[in-house]
């Protein structure tokens, strides 16, 4: 029992906090005055049952509100709506979206029970007098017509849609057009087709059924052309549109448009059935607009700049573009044609010219590679003998720290074979150098260029520098070569040099070393290292002569490791290494 009241407090007070919100909110919504203009329609239609009740609502919505209606023709109405003297109104669905351009905004539109779309609810019916014998739209040409006003949205444009989709022309398909009037003087029609003094009527959909239960004596008088769509017991002869629309003018509070809206769209099904509802299509009275050319798309009937432009824009700009890349075809023809002569007219004294430089040029070449030769010697010596001498200078270091009482003559003469053999290798490098100055190629031999890669591995540890980086090697098998074993131990060295350099700051770094033989009679050393990512600027770089990633690099080891891969017909490539870091690989060709 107390959980059931205590759930029932709960509703209730929820309930009272709604009635609180909703009654605060039609406070706010209060207003003087709300005017409502209703456009003059013709009686009977199915639709007035819907304005008294709908009327009534607002005047109970809001009580302290003076409501006024008044019944305007279309001309009336739209002046009011652009004069401001109307709140509201009420209209068929064409009107209104002519007067959209104007501000005006759909709160809802009449649907029916038995066809409760609003999208699709109203249309237009061709009658004509039982006797008469035609029956087809096509057969109607040439007679004569009567409609209640020559802009009604059901009364005569729906109608006039319909023929213009049939390939003919409204203003002239009929042979005589006459016109009512709006309201209850649409009765003229009936009189008129019952006279034989026109032969056609246009009238919306329901029309003529609702006129013959009204007056049983014209039952059998007259029949609708072409019936194909049917809304309950009315015929159409055309398709079916959106039906009367009540809309807010721009100028309405957004609280009192709220405020309607929901009231109208909670107000239950008259007795006739008819009811407010959210309307979400008006792409059928655009597109009628749009090819008969009238409301919004007026422009249309004249041939303005913005006419032009809309029907026929694709076509000038097309125009253009053609005329200014023919102008261009023809500047760029005579250029070259003028530059084609001019060129014709100078080959033979080019011609001539080439000849006597050539043996100049051949003369110059020569010179200029002697001096690339001699650039490169000079380059290798500066690069090359840093490291032994490095390496000598710390021997020296360590044998000077050994020079005390009690000094150990093993180790006094280890660190001078160290001596020895850094010396010898200086000495050796000197010789290649000294080989290349007399034009001759350094000394080869068969070597086993897994054991040189080896010796580039010890030197480098011997230096002692980096000792946060280590090198990893690993080789299946050995791969013997006819090479300079001193060159390429310098290739294998400074390949390390600069993976170890890339990665001096880092905690741990690994320098991978692998040498494998290839299924295509090559092999392939591949020096990788886990440093820096590598980015695209930097992979061109290297790929450059005399580049160097580094700040106070020369750029001279790369491109000594690439002379001598390319004496020795290899070729090295740099690529990004998986996660981070670069790999340098060099591809071998074996004998």
């Amino acid at each position: 029992m107390k959980d059931a009241a205590r759930r029932f407090l709960v509703f209730l007070l929820a309930a009272l906090s709604a009635i609180s919100a909703a009654a605060q909110e039609i406070a706010d919504a209060q207003i003087p005055q709300l005017r409502v203009g209703i456009v003059a329609f013709l009686r009977p239609s199915p639709n007035e049952p819907i304005i008294e009740p709908t009327v009534k609502l607002l005047q109970k919505l809001f009580p302290l509100t003076r409501v006024s209606t008044s019944v305007m023709t279309m001309q009336e109405l739209s002046r009011a709506i652009q004069n401001r003297s109307v709140d509201i109104f009420i209209a068929s669905a064409g009107f209104y979206r002519q007067e959209s351009v104007n501000g005006a905004s759909a709160i809802a539109a009449v649907a029916h029970v038995t066809h409760p779309n609003p999208n699709s609810s109203e249309g237009s019916a061709f009658v004509v007098r039982r006797d008469l014998p035609v029956s087809s739209i096509e057969e109607l040409k040439g007679l004569r017509l009567m409609a209640a006003t020559p802009d009604g949205f059901t009364a005569m444009r729906v109608a006039q849609g319909e023929l213009l989709e049939r390939g003919y022309d409204p203003l002239t398909f009929f042979g005589s057009t006459q016109y009512s009037g709006p309201g209850e003087k649409i009765a003229e029609i009936v009189k008129s087709l019952k006279g034989g003094t026109v032969d056609v009527g246009i009238f919306r959909t329901c029309w003529i059924e609702d006129w013959m239960r009204a007056h049983p004596q014209d039952k059998y008088e007259f029949r609708v052309i072409e019936p194909k769509t049917t809304i309950g017991a009315c015929q159409s002869s055309t398709a079916l549109y959106p039906s009367w629309v009540i809309a807010a003018t721009p100028h309405l509070p957004p609280t009192v448009s709220r405020t309607i809206a929901k009231a109208i769209l909670d107000m239950p099904a008259t007795d006739s059935g008819h009811f407010w509802s959210l309307i979400t299509d008006f792409s059928s009275i655009d597109n009628l607009f749009r090819k008969l050319r009238i409301g919004p798309y007026q422009y249309l009937r004249e041939w303005s700049a913005r006419r032009i432009w809309e029907s026929y824009g694709t076509v000038i700009i097309t125009a253009f573009l053609a005329f200014l890349a023919l102008l261009a075809h023809a500047v760029r023809t005579s250029q070259l044609v003028k530059k084609r002569t001019s060129a014709l007219r100078d080959s033979l004294a080019r011609e001539k010219a080439l000849k006597r430089a050539a043996m100049q040029a051949a003369d110059r070449i020569e010179r200029l590679q002697r001096s690339g030769i001699i650039g490169q010697i000079s380059s290798m010596i500066a690069h090359e003998l840093r490291q032994p001498l490095a390496t000598l200078s710390l021997y020296t270091k360590g044998l000077r720290r050994m020079v005390r009482p009690g000094l150990d003559p093993q180790s006094v003469l280890g660190i001078l074979d160290q001596i020895d053999n850094q010396t010898e290798r200086i000495n050796s490098i000197v010789e290649n150098v000294r080989s290349y100055a007399k034009s001759k190629t350094a000394g080869r031999s068969p070597a086993d260029l897994r054991e040189i890669c080896r010796a580039a591995i010890r030197s480098w540890q011997e230096t002692g520098r980096y000792q946060n980086v280590s090198v990893h090697f690993s080789a299946p098998e050995s791969i013997r070569l006819t090479v300079n074993s001193l060159e390429w131990e310098l290739v294998v060295l400074n390949l390390i040099k600069n993976a170890a350099e890339a990665q001096k700051n880092m905690d741990r770094g690994l320098v991978s070393v692998h040498l494998a033989r290839r299924s295509d009679n090559r092999a392939e050393l591949v020096v990788s290292d886990n440093g820096p990512e590598v980015g695209e600027q930097v992979l061109e770089a290297l790929s450059k002569p005399l580049a160097s990633t580094k700040a106070e690099g020369l750029g001279l080891g790369i491109s000594i490791v690439r002379s001598i891969l390319e004496a020795h017909g290899a070729r090295l490539e740099f690529s990004r290494n998986t996660p981070s870091g670069l790999c340098a690989t060099v591809s071998i060709p074996l004998p």
